[in-house]
């Protein structure tokens, strides 16, 4: 029976038969759960960027634009206060360091 399976499940990803039909029940189990275990993340990695899409297309932006920023952007010395604006800086770029690290919490 499992055999079938994997049959059906190769012929249909690679259109031809793989190795993996004559292996143990044990290397056939683990073959299954390789290609799960990729589908999912497969899966998890396309809600997560649906969702930042609606997201972005849901937000709301002055005169319509989007505002692009990047730190490479942002020059201390035009501010007025330089020592709060550097403070700012950092705030700011920790904040991001700790959404890039949680970021599939949020989504």
């Amino acid at each position: 029976m499992i055999n079938n399976i994997i049959k059906k499940i190769a012929k249909e990803k690679t259109g031809k038969e793989l190795s993996i039909i004559n292996a143990s029940l044990g290397e056939q189990k683990e073959y299954l759960a390789k290609q799960n275990a990729k589908r999912v993340a497969q899966d998890v990695h396309k809600i997560q960027k649906e969702k930042a899409d609606r997201y972005y297309i849901n937000s709301v932006w002055p005169n319509n634009q989007p505002i692009i920023f990047s730190f490479k952007n942002w020059k201390i010395e035009k501010q007025k206060k330089s020592e709060q604006a550097r403070n700012v800086a950092r705030q700011a770029y920790a904040l991001t360091l700790e959404l890039e690290k949680n970021i599939s919490i949020l989504f």
